[in-house]
């Protein structure tokens, strides 16, 4: 008979195998006498070429086979005995394992020094005397470079506490009921942070990279004051947002406590001048107000010839937090006769909406060929590259 038992012992002894098989860990090739490693890249499902461009930032799938001395093939060498090597410093590679999904590589490197340089890595074996697969691909430029810079959203509001009901009234008849606590404010949402200044300095440039004429955009985005990062492209199209933060949600008012009731005794037994009015409701407290939404940052374009024509901008304001809902009122106690009920507290009051940021300046500022130098001098560009067209 197949017990559960037997079920146990038996997943315990597939766990390795099982492990294995979902980290796509491979079959290691470490020590392996490595003749030749086929390195396969994809984009979606198409099989690129040498001539296909690969764009930094984007994952490609990767397949790869190692070919022994001895003729043995093995199509999944365990990735952790491989590395990479970029000789021109400026491409970085990396492969990750993606469940379900296989080996993906991902390119990066700084767009200023890959302008005119074709991505270049080796992969290797570690502690192998194998030389290594060379692949090379040119650079592919995205069509739209796009930048996002978004202040941050304020924390919501914690609710109020709900107050305390009301005690009884005492057995020995002694102390009235006590009325309802009144319930706790929300607090309210914080501010939305605004979103930071961008102050952008853009040219054409034109190269001859590999014998051919090659126009292309350099600009650098500065920060609020920040240190500027240079960037490269071939593409059309550069779009920069600023966008504030959200305010906060504020919280809920607490709710009022119930009023206390009189003694359950028989009514009819009580002199009219003790018969005992039920306690208060507590009030519902207010709900909070919402944090009103950061500021878009301003934006100024600096730029030299009709390079403006490929930015496009956009700078919004953080949407505002929704106030908080009011407290429920709480209930009034049950005094000796309905007459002597106790009033129901007020329901507490909602909280207004907080304010929604304001858009921020986006301007356009032509600058001389000069002062375009002088911005990317760090960069070793020469006055002969730069073009208005």
């Amino acid at each position: 008979m197949f017990t559960k038992s037997h079920s146990s012992r038996l997943l315990l002894c597939l766990l390795p195998v099982l492990l294995l098989m979902g980290t796509g860990c491979g079959v290691p090739i470490q020590h392996e006498k490595i003749d030749k490693l086929e390195v396969t890249i994809y984009d979606g499902n198409r099989k690129l070429s040498a001539a296909d461009g690969l764009e930094p930032g984007i994952d490609y799938k990767i397949t790869l086979r190692a070919l022994t001395a001895d003729g043995k093939m093995i199509n999944d060498p365990k990735v952790d005995d491989l590395y990479i090597e970029c000789p021109n410093k400026s491409v970085e590679a990396k492969i990750h394992w993606a469940l379900g999904k296989g080996h993906f590589i991902r390119v990066s490197g700084d767009s200023i020094l890959l302008r005119d340089k074709k991505i270049r890595f080796t992969i290797k074996v570690k502690q192998n005397p194998f030389q290594g697969t060379d692949v090379t691909h040119p650079v592919r430029w995205p069509a739209l470079s796009k930048y996002v810079y978004k202040g941050s959203d304020g924390f919501n509001g914690t609710d109020g506490n709900d107050g305390a009901n009301g005690a009884d009234q005492s057995t020995d008849l002694q102390e009235e009921p006590q009325n309802g606590e009144g319930g706790q404010a929300g607090e309210h949402g914080e501010r939305g942070a605004h979103a930071p200044n961008v102050k952008i300095f853009a040219t054409y440039i034109r190269e001859n990279i590999d014998g051919e004429n090659v126009r292309g955009i350099l600009y650098k985005i500065s920060i609020d004051g920040e240190p500027a990062r240079y960037h490269y492209t071939r593409g059309n199209s550069i779009s920069v947002s600023t966008i504030g933060g959200h305010g906060g949600e504020a919280g809920r008012g607490g709710n009022g406590g119930d009023g206390g009731n009189a003694v359950a005794i028989d009514p009819s037994s009580i002199p009219e001048e003790e018969h005992v009015e039920g306690g208060l409701g507590g009030d519902g407290a207010p709900g909070g107000i919402g944090g009103d939404g950061g500021d878009g940052g301003h934006v100024r374009l600096y730029f030299y010839g009709d390079v403006k024509n490929h930015f496009a901008f956009k700078s919004i304001g953080g949407r505002g937090g929704a106030g908080g809902d009011g407290g429920a009122a709480g209930l009034g106690g049950k005094g000796t006769t309905n007459l002597l009920n106790g009033d129901d507290g007020r329901l507490g009051a909602a909280g207004a909406y907080g304010r929604d940021g304001i858009a921020g300046r986006i301007e356009g500022i032509p600058v001389s060929k000069d002062e375009i130098l002088r911005q990317f001098k760090s960069v070793g560009i020469l006055s002969a590259s730069i073009v208005k067209n």
